[in-house]
């Protein structure tokens, strides 16, 4: 599962059977999380390998 936490509970959350990889998570920020963020939010994600190959 991935998922992001809000003060407010958790949201954008993406069940997958598999494990993450790189393009798992690329898919989740742009089919679910670019979705449920709103103007002004800001995203904190940790040092995993995957996060880090997102930039082109």
């Amino acid at each position: 599962m991935i998922s992001t936490i809000l003060l407010e509970g958790t949201t954008a959350t993406m069940t997958i059977s598999e494990a993450s990889n790189t393009e798992v998570f690329r898919t989740n920020v742009e089919k679910v999380l670019c979705q449920a963020i709103r103007r002004g939010e800001i995203i904190v994600m940790d040092n995993r390998g995957t996060h880090k190959k997102l930039a082109p």
